[in-house]
């Protein structure tokens, strides 16, 4: 039987290329290059804010800001009508480049992954349909990167290194954000339902459900940004990076009050195989099950 493993809340593109995280993150975050790789042709019209003709159209459609994160990689891409003036701009969209090796890929290289959110008033339908739009601007972005150098014959394509589950939860983004940033309740929404301890900061040791080594996993949070990232691995020097969790206000995409947009995703690490990435995708599924329903319960 087949699984359907769509996103109905937040899509994501991805695809490795052969720079590093700085290069990467100069591609997708500045307007000079996104002109060259995305579907609209841009000039900067104040410093900072360009405006962007869809090649589609013809027309103008978007404003947008990129606030870029030099440190951790992140660019949220601020948005708005080509009317809106620059402080009504808001977040749209967002990416994020991660270095390879912390996934076990080459030094040297970089995961580029590209977010797309549903808004309220959006449908399914046409949400789905348009997520082939990023699929095919990161391969634009490669190239880019790349300078159109050729690829190897074992290269992923984009939709292989990641996959998303985002739900919107009845419940406050501060308290969302506590649970799933807490290392003691981990086992309470991911499938690791054997005991853990606390054994340095942010770091906890647990025995596996079926046997094997103990595992251990360190949480990488970031308050302001709400986000988490699970490092996971048998000992510290082999930890990679498995999930990460970002939290935002669902009023921000046009849900109700007091509600929380939540996105996991998951790393497919460097030689993982179908099966283990099968298993990997599946089990996420079921975490953000369980985070909505224990959220939503208590």
């Amino acid at each position: 039987m087949q699984i359907a493993k769509d996103d109905h809340y937040c899509y994501c593109s991805d695809i490795l290329v052969t720079v590093d995280p700085a290069t990467a993150l100069n591609i997708i975050g500045t307007g000079e290059n996104h002109r060259r790789w995305a579907s609209s042709m841009k000039r900067e019209d104040s410093p900072g804010v360009w405006v962007g003709t869809s090649y589609f159209t013809g027309e103008e459609y978007i404003r947008i800001r990129f606030d870029v994160d030099h440190k951790d990689h992140f660019v949220d891409f601020m948005i708005g009508t080509p009317e809106d003036s620059n402080d009504d701009l808001k977040l749209m969209t967002w990416a994020r480049v991660l270095p390879g090796g912390q996934l076990g890929y080459e030094e040297g290289t970089s995961l580029v992954a590209l977010y797309q959110p549903r808004f309220a008033d959006q449908s399914l339908e046409v949400f789905m349909r348009d997520r082939f739009l990023h699929a095919s601007e990161m391969y634009r972005i490669k190239e880019l990167a790349e300078q159109s150098a050729a690829v190897p014959a074992d290269a992923l394509p984009s939709g292989e290194y990641l996959a998303t589950a985002s739900e919107v939860i009845l419940t406050s983004r501060e308290t969302l954000f506590d649970f799933i940033s807490d290392g003691m309740e981990y086992g309470k929404w991911t499938w690791g339902r054997s005991a853990r301890s606390e054994i340095d900061t942010n770091t906890f040791q647990c025995k596996q459900d079926f046997g094997g080594p103990d595992l251990l996993v360190r949480l990488e949070i970031d308050r302001e940004r709400k986000t988490v990232d699970y490092y996971v691995g048998d000992k510290p020097e082999t930890m990679l990076l498995q999930q990460s969790a970002r939290v935002f206000e669902g009023s921000l995409f046009g849900y109700e009050q007091n509600t929380a947009l939540l996105t996991l995703t998951r790393w497919r690490a460097s030689g993982a195989s179908s099966f283990e990435w099968d298993r990997a995708v599946l089990s996420q599924l079921i975490e953000m099950k369980m985070t909505k329903a224990i959220m939503e319960r208590s």
